[in-house]
């Protein structure tokens, strides 16, 4: 134990069983780079009268290795200890701008920063109990290939956060805020509060594997919104519960795997290909990008409305795919003419489309230039209403494949059908149809009872939207 009112310099080589420094002033273990201080049990660095902090900030020039636990108060003065060190047990610290560092072996942490956390391990990161962190935390483990784990659901990272790691699991009690790059192996986020990917536009997270998002127990749901300021990419599969709030992820975003979610206004949006189910209690829009990106729907559900854009086909993830909602509206083909919608090339990617409260579906389809062909389907919705090849009448394929082709000077179509025991066809009155196109819609609504049929322009802005009488004035390119 050693007491100093003084600056304290552990210089040369220091070798204690345990040590204990009371320090009036600051503390700088070694004075040159060749020191050392080694530890074999437990470090404890506190104020000079045996408790409380230091009475400066506490520093290293040479090296320090301690076989045991490490507690450093440093009240609300630094603590830089960013050597070749070694700490074998946990470090127990209160500081304001706290860097920790090891040489060799992992680095686990606990305690109270008020300025900045920046921890940089050989190995894994972990924890011995809660941190709290008043601004940002900087976590790089194994060079950002070893596992970072702070799992417990009192931490309190108030500030962005920045992580390099393979399998990293995050609690943070507190709105949690992913800034600058972010790039590790597997992400698990416990959060009791909101979770925004990035702080500006220029930010970027990377996930190699898996993405989860869930309470801060470990289950459950959020504590606050989904949202992005930057990019996210993930190469696996990716799960987020947010219960009754918001998941809005509308960046330049890439999803290897499928996406499941639980939200009440739920928004994706990817550059490429998108597979997903989930339940949204509010809106629902997924849209894909680019002319070979499918949306590939599992099973969703939304209890508002359901917008649904894809560059290339819309299409049934499995064979009993469904789409629970009363208001639903497809645009598939925006940048490729040869997309389908649902199941043209087989049973095994249709998709049924479901009322989710009452017997009505108000359904939209916009379709790309040139004829889908009578393959394109919708299936079993329910058994008042299905839309699959083998339920329509005799001639309402070629009916679907005239309406949305060139001929009549389109390059979309809105259907808006009623769920009863039959479904009937008519046109509006402005609406100009060819004498063939009459007499096929003439002879459908024989057979099926009524429904409207609406020409628009397909886009991929979730703004545009066409519900309601047709009027000829709108329907012009949207964009």
């Amino acid at each position: 134990t050693l007491a100093n009112a003084d600056a304290t310099t552990l210089a040369g080589t220091n070798q204690a069983s345990s040590l204990t420094v009371d320090a009036g002033g600051p503390v700088t273990f070694g004075a040159a780079t060749s020191d050392s201080t080694a530890v074999t049990n437990d470090l404890i660095v506190q104020g000079v009268g045996g408790s409380g902090a230091a009475g400066g900030a506490v520093t290293q020039v040479g090296t320090l290795s301690v076989g045991g636990t490490t507690s450093i108060d440093a009240g609300a003065r630094d603590i830089t200890l960013q050597g070749a060190n070694t700490f074998a047990g946990n470090v127990a610290l209160t500081g304001d701008d706290v860097a920790l560092a090891t040489g060799t072996g992992d680095l686990s942490s606990s305690g109270t920063v008020s300025g900045n956390l920046t921890e940089t391990s050989a190995g894994a990161i972990t924890q011995g109990g809660a941190l709290s962190v008043t601004g940002d935390s900087m976590l790089t483990a194994n060079g950002g290939v070893g596992a970072i784990t702070l799992s417990n659901a009192a931490n309190a990272l108030a500030g962005p956060i920045t992580l390099a790691g393979g399998a990293v699991t995050l609690a943070n009690a507190d709105a949690t805020t992913l800034a600058g790059t972010n790039k590790v192996g597997s992400l698990t986020l416990d959060a009791g509060g909101a979770v925004t990917f990035g702080a500006t536009s220029s930010d970027s997270n990377t996930v190699t594997n898996d993405l989860i998002v869930q309470g801060v127990g470990g289950s459950g749901a959020t504590g606050g919104a989904v949202s992005e300021v930057g990019a996210l990419k993930v190469g696996g599969t990716t799960s987020i519960d947010a219960g009754t709030h918001d998941i809005t992820l509308q960046g330049t975003n890439t999803f290897g795997g499928d996406v499941t979610f639980i939200g009440h206004n739920v928004a994706l949006t990817t550059g490429s290909s998108l597979t997903s189910s989930g339940a949204a209690s509010g809106t629902l829009t997924e849209i894909a990008k680019g002319p070979s990106s499918n949306l590939n729907i599992g099973t969703l559900s939304a209890d508002g409305d359901v917008l649904l854009i894809a560059g290339s086909s819309i299409l049934g993830a499995a064979p009993q795919a469904t789409l629970t909602a009363n208001d639903v509206e497809l645009r598939y083909g925006i940048e490729n003419p040869n997309a389908q919608l649902s199941g043209k090339s087989g049973s095994s990617q249709q998709l049924g489309v479901t009322a989710a409260t009452g017997s009505q579906v108000t359904l939209t389809v916009w379709a790309p230039q040139g004829s889908p062909g009578a393959g394109t389907v919708l299936r079993q919705g329910t058994s008042n209403f299905q839309l699959t090849q083998n339920d329509f009448p005799t001639g309402l394929p070629s009916l679907v494949a005239a309406l949305y082709g060139a001929p009549y000077g389109t390059s979309s179509a809105e259907i808006e059908a009623q769920l009863s025991t039959s479904l009937s066809i008519a046109t509006s009155s402005s609406f100009q149809a060819s004498p063939t196109l009459s007499t096929q819609l003439a002879d459908a609504s024989t057979r099926l009872g009524k429904s409207v049929l609406y020409i628009d322009w397909g886009s991929y802005n979730p703004n545009v939207r066409l519900f309601g009488t047709l009027n000829p004035a709108i329907c012009l390119p949207a964009d």
